[in-house]
């Protein structure tokens, strides 16, 4: 097996993880959703987005802040679309805007 591999292996251990922790993730977030309809909240609260935002790029390194930020604003889109299909409404999709693969290697 060549170096290549054996990162592109830890890369998939890591990705592993990431998948277990963002099922979680959603899970806590289906709870949120049913607290929210219950209680007449709305799913946006851009108050609690730009909190989240800024608590998890302080916690990296500062060369990965802005790549950290683009993908919790993903994670972040995606679970706002998730409670809003939980609350019955059309939900907002990522998928499109972030297929950077056309201009990747050209």
């Amino acid at each position: 097996m060549n170096n290549l591999e054996k990162l592109r292996e830890k890369i998939n251990a890591i990705d592993d993880e990431i998948s277990i922790l963002l099922e979680k993730r959603f899970t806590v977030c289906g709870e949120i959703a049913e607290e929210k309809k219950q209680n007449g909240i709305k799913i946006f609260d851009k108050e609690r987005e730009n909190a989240v935002i800024k608590r998890v790029t302080e916690k990296v390194n500062a060369e990965y802040a802005e790549h950290v930020k683009a993908v919790y604003l993903a994670i972040l889109t995606e679970s706002k679309g998730y409670q809003a299909e939980l609350f019955g409404e059309k939900a907002e999709r990522t998928e499109k805007s972030c297929d950077f693969s056309k201009n990747i290697g050209e």
